[in-house]
């Protein structure tokens, strides 16, 4: 299996969640929405990969959010504050270099 490949799987594992919106943003602004299971989406990795190759950008969001939020454009200093504070991010993306999307679990007051 490809670190990518595994890399994918163990972030939507992390979401908790069967089902992921994928949409593929191509260089001329037209995105297309696909509603997706786990296994549909790890079996895609390759054409996704080959996407992003050509120019396109890839987001893949869960389905039900559960309770999750993302934050965009963090640093790597913004997410040693946010584990120290105990806001763990269920799962962090590196965008480019130096820059991350951090999704965190919001837990309901009892």
């Amino acid at each position: 299996m490809c670190r990518t490949h595994q890399a994918v799987e163990d972030q939507l594992r992390a979401f908790g969640d069967p089902g992921f919106e994928v949409w593929v943003r191509r260089p001329d602004g037209k995105m297309k929405p696909r509603k997706w299971g786990l296994r549909t989406v790890l079996r895609a990795v390759s054409w996704l990969r080959l996407m992003n190759r050509d120019g396109c950008d890839v987001y893949i969001r869960t389905v039900g959010r559960r309770g999750l939020i993302l934050l965009d454009d963090v640093t790597p200093a913004a997410l040693a504050a946010m584990r120290r504070d105990g806001f763990t991010p269920t799962v962090t993306i590196q965008t480019s270099p130096g820059n991350y999307q951090a999704w965190v679990r919001l837990v309901a007051n009892p």
